[in-house]
């Protein structure tokens, strides 16, 4: 298992970094500016000790009288060290323009191309990530690869060209032995280096899936808060995060070892390196070899090799947690989607399609299993529905109605060799998905709204729809009255999924999403379930006139709510166990009469109870 996973992780990390390859050929211009601006600016911190063992080189030998520094010259000394400093200043701020402003369109893209991709993607990728991984992709791990291609490769390249100077000018201006002493210390931290490397990036990985399951359980916990007020849950739910927290702190601290231990002993390392050089340097100074300026000139070399050194954690750091998060990024972008466009056969061509489908249906031994539960959902489902007509679906909880409009929508996808629907005499899988959809209005069954206003939720389609249009929509859906009660009226922000109406005007507001729309083909998903009976009956009357002309598909557990259907089937273990009109199947006395009179009953005990 751990070398599938390592080498399933080995092929995202090589993916990702295609991806990072293709990123640098569109914008490798502006890490060669980068990197200019950084020679400059490199180039300006070398010129700063020079220049500054030259002044005091000046100063003592006037002193000793070799030398006449005139204020004169020591003020041009001095304006040249303000110059040199002012340069330096532009060329970092060039620096930081160009390199983080082109991790900062990596971080554009791969965002954008991230959301595209999670839209693009199938309720099977759903089932099996949870939100709070997702998020941790798009916050933390996004975040760690912008760091690797910004300040990480800022930082590598600063470190090269600082040692590089560094080495070469003690090398050749001042000692060979003195650049050969510093180089002591370099063998025992290439070691450090490749080892901590290892456990930085093992225990980097368990952070972030740490933290993918605490943002998950927060997400949850937040989105039921309802729930767990009802049922008087903070307690329960406040120990239960505790343990996600726990097992982030633990991997964080994980980490947190790792890094105390490596970056003091590169620090340890680096004031060797000093000691050698202030040594070194200090013998060669009182033996003459060097002049005083010369020797602050070592100790200033010494800061440009000493520091460069200290990056080297920052680095490894940068790029570790880098290499994990592209790794897990990669995995979401080259994930396959398993329904697409020519699955199954040659998918038509929209121009040689009707502009809309007419809505003739139907479904011919249509068989569907799921694959994670290997539970059949549907077993040999044959219904035929003419163009503006209505089936009503009724069944127990888990019969396999919304499986059964999940299909028809390809939300889910069946083989071929386990039935057909067809739409117009036209397969559903030979049909364009985008055009599939765009003909089929769709209440769900989970009611969602988003974070926006109630005119937003309801005029949620490309096309622009006008005040009239939406008014017309909520007025046919019942819940105009209820909208005009907000202070705000249309422009009302709705919370998180609608948390600030009620569930019957969340079922409303989505019923009007999905009339504003009028497509050929309606589904309401058990979509009146949370209003009374005599809202219900407005509802239905108003829906009479929408559904002329259209097919619609009623999937309810109050046969109120179908009764008036030219269809109804009865589902039960996925299968077709009554079908008829609603006078037909009260005269078989079967399973749909036993449910029309317990729910008459239970009409008759409200009405009296009330």
């Amino acid at each position: 298992m751990f070398r599938r996973n390592a080498s399933k992780h080995d092929e995202n990390l090589q993916r990702g970094l295609g991806l990072i390859k293709e990123f640098l050929s569109k914008n490798y211009m502006k890490y060669i500016y980068g990197l200019l601006a950084i020679i400059v600016a490199d180039l300006c911190t070398i010129l700063t000790p020079i220049l500054s063992g030259r002044i005091v080189d000046g100063i003592v030998d006037t002193v000793n009288g070799t030398d006449n520094l005139t204020s004169r010259r020591l003020l041009i000394l001095c304006s040249i060290f303000i110059g040199i400093a002012m340069i330096k200043m532009l060329a970092n701020f060039f620096t930081r323009l160009f390199v983080l402003g082109a991790s900062f369109i990596l971080d554009f893209g791969t965002r954008s191309a991230m959301f595209s991709k999670l839209l693009e993607l199938t309720m099977n990728y759903y089932n099996k990530k949870s939100s709070g991984e997702i998020m941790a992709l798009s916050t933390n791990d996004l975040s760690a690869v912008t760091r690797a291609m910004g300040m990480g490769i800022m930082h590598v390249i600063n470190t090269i060209i600082l040692l590089i100077f560094s080495v070469a000018y003690l090398a050749i201006k001042l000692n060979v032995g003195l650049t050969l002493a510093v180089f002591i210390p370099f063998p025992f931290l290439i070691i450090i280096i490749s080892q901590f490397g290892k456990f930085i990036h093992k225990r980097f990985k368990k952070v972030q899936e740490s933290f993918a399951s605490l943002t998950g359980k927060t997400e949850e916990t937040i989105g039921g808060i309802r729930v767990v007020k009802s049922f008087v849950q903070e307690e329960h739910e406040i120990a239960n995060f505790e343990k996600f927290n726990e097992e982030n702190y633990q991997a964080n601290v994980a980490l947190a070892k790792v890094r105390a231990v490596f970056h003091p002993t590169l620090s340890l390392l680096s004031n060797v390196t000093y000691f050698i050089l202030l040594i070194f340097g200090g013998l060669i100074a009182m033996d003459g070899q060097i002049s005083l300026g010369e020797f602050i000139v070592v100790n200033g070399f010494l800061g440009m090799l000493v520091r460069p050194i200290t990056f080297i954690g920052m680095i490894i750091n940068f790029l570790q947690r880098g290499k994990v998060s592209l790794s897990r990024i990669s995995e979401l972008l080259y994930q396959k989607t398993d329904i697409y466009d020519g699955k199954f056969n040659e998918t038509i061509k929209e121009d040689k399609l009707p502009d809309n489908l007419r809505g003739d249906i139907i479904i011919n031994n249509l068989s569907f299993t799921y694959e994670e539960k290997k539970i059949k959902a549907l077993d040999n489902i044959s219904i035929k529905l003419k163009h503006g007509q209505t089936l009503g679906v009724i069944g127990e909880v888990g019969s396999g109605k919304t499986t059964l409009v999940n299909l028809l929508t390809r939300i889910f996808d069946f083989e071929e060799n386990q039935g057909q629907i067809t739409i117009d005499g036209y397969d559903i899988k030979e049909l364009p998905l985008h055009y599939l959809r765009d003909n089929i209005g769709y209440v769900p069954q989970d009611n969602f709204l988003f974070s926006d206003t109630i005119s937003y939720n309801v005029s949620f389609a490309e096309k622009q729809h006008s005040k009239e249009e939406i008014e017309d929509a909520v007025k046919k859906s019942n819940v105009y009255e209820n909208i005009m009660e907000f202070p705000d009226k249309f422009d009302t922000f709705l919370g998180e999924k609608g948390v600030n109406v009620s569930g019957g005007q969340k079922q409303r507001l989505c019923i009007a999403r999905a009339l504003i729309q009028k497509r050929p083909i309606m589904i309401f998903d058990d979509c009146l379930s949370a209003v009374d009976v005599e809202t219900e009956k407005e509802i239905l009357a108003n829906l009479r006139d929408e559904r002329e002309g259209r097919t619609c598909i009623v999937i309810a557990h109050r046969i109120s709510t179908i009764k008036d259907s030219d269809l109804i089937v009865v589902l039960g273990d996925g299968k077709i166990i009554e079908s008829g009109t609603h006078d037909e199947l009260v005269l078989l006395n079967g399973e749909y009469n036993k449910m029309h009179r317990l729910q008459l009953m239970e009409e008759l005990e409200g009405g009296v109870a009330s």
